[in-house]
């Protein structure tokens, strides 16, 4: 299906080799640093000195420190207001009956009709 036969020749990338004019190479290398040796040139000069270093940093803390204050504010109302829901045992979330768990937590070792009956109760209420 795929005869690379009649294409055995090496394909030839010397057109793509950038080394081969090096005189256009030079002049794409120096208008490139050129350019940005002017770009570096026209930013603002960095603070030299810690407080104006500081004084940089002032924005980005004051709104990150307006963002943790507002979550804390939230977070302190929220705890605030008296709870209307009733806590759940992870035994009613599940569904275990508390006969079952009776069984589970006492020190005999319960016989199959103990059990039986404790899991009834499930299928009794589910009724």
């Amino acid at each position: 299906m795929n005869d690379d036969s009649i294409n055995d020749r090496p394909i030839d990338f010397s057109s793509l080799d950038p080394t081969r004019d090096s005189t256009h190479l030079n002049e794409i290398a120096q208008t490139i640093a050129r350019d940005a040796m002017a770009a570096r040139a026209r930013r603002s000069p960095r603070p030299t000195d810690m407080l104006s270093e500081l004084a940089g940093w002032m924005r980005p803390v004051l709104a990150a420190a307006a963002i943790v204050l507002a979550v804390a504010i939230s977070t302190l109302v929220m705890s605030r207001r008296p709870s209307t829901r009733s806590v759940a045992s992870a035994t009613d979330i599940l569904g275990i009956p508390p006969e079952l768990m009776d069984l589970v937590h006492s020190t005999r070792t319960p016989s199959l009709a103990q059990i039986d009956e404790a899991l009834a109760t499930v299928g009794r209420a589910g009724q």
